[in-house]
């Protein structure tokens, strides 16, 4: 068995025809304003409903996976996103909010300033029931104050390249709505093959 060696040139013209290698994933971003309409028998809020006891205080925000997306950019922008989440320091860039920016009209608002004292990465958290049929995963983060959610998904800096392109929606709750924001990630890298021209000699091979 020989081995042809084609020439560096012939390489990097197949190389060049290599397609990428595409990733994609949708993160939903949302707030917890209580369970879906009808999910409890009596059609109201309830304490004893540990989904609806923490819509306002703590305050729970949700970071999904749709399904069909890719789990390693999901879990990859989860990384990032937890990092811009714990920085207490990240000066508010973006703000909105009427109340807020009165509020600190004489001081700089830190990231910080987003949450109540009870502020905490949760992490990975299990799906309720309804969740099951449009995720795959789910992130938690606790603390946030309720009408500040728009001020949160603005000023996380990782989302900085796509400021002024969310489109905010609102999903009905027993009570409320639940708003929240889908976004798009993708990302293409390089073709492995295209790394070393040098591994197109593994594939051409001649008895």
């Amino acid at each position: 068995m020989n081995n042809i060696v084609l020439p560096e040139l012939v390489q990097k013209n197949i190389a060049e025809f290599l397609q990428p290698v595409n990733k994609s994933c949708t993160i939903r971003i949302q707030q917890n304003a209580g369970c879906i309409k009808g999910e409890h028998s009596t059609y109201r809020i309830t304490d004893r409903c540990s989904y609806c006891s923490k819509r306002y205080v703590p305050g729970q925000i949700f970071f999904y996976l749709k399904k069909g997306g890719d789990k390693y950019l999901f879990e990859k922008w989860m990384v990032k996103i937890k990092k811009d989440c714990i920085n207490d320091g990240y000066a508010i860039k973006h703000n909105d909010d009427v109340y807020f920016r009165n509020f600190y009209l004489n001081t700089e608002p830190k990231f910080k300033d987003l949450f109540n004292n009870k502020k905490l990465w949760v992490g990975k958290s299990e799906l309720f029931s309804w969740e099951n049929e449009d995720f795959d995963c789910k992130y938690t983060l606790e603390g946030l104050h309720f009408s500040l959610f728009r001020d949160f998904v603005y000023n996380l800096p990782c989302l900085d390249e796509i400021y002024g392109c969310f489109h905010f929606r609102w999903e009905r709750t027993i009570d409320s709505a639940s708003i929240y924001t889908d976004i798009f990630i993708e990302e293409n890298t390089k073709n492995p093959l295209c790394l070393t021209n040098t591994i197109f000699n593994q594939y051409c091979k001649k008895t």
